[in-house]
């Protein structure tokens, strides 16, 4: 997706307001539509990439997203009880 490589190569004006688009959507979306949105390469590392600014209204945003995703991936619990969406 645009937004996701757009907070790995813009300036930071860019990166903040596709960070915003992204978790906003997460931050309204449904269980369906956040499995969905996973499915996309580097959306939780594009997420993550976020968390190292001092803008703190965003850093909030970001680990809400985080947050969301990651409860649920804990009611999607794949075959062997791990999270799909967890990072190692």
């Amino acid at each position: 997706s645009i937004l996701i490589e757009s907070i790995f190569s813009t300036e930071f004006a860019i990166r903040r307001e596709c960070a915003w688009a992204i978790c906003n959507a997460i931050g309204g979306a449904a269980v369906s539509q956040i499995v969905a949105m996973c499915k996309q390469p580097r959306l939780i590392e594009a997420i993550c990439h976020m968390l190292v600014g001092t803008d703190v209204k965003l850093l909030v945003v970001c680990l809400n997203a985080l947050n969301k995703i990651l409860s649920v991936g804990k009611t999607q619990l794949n075959k062997v009880g791990l999270n799909s969406y967890r990072v190692e």
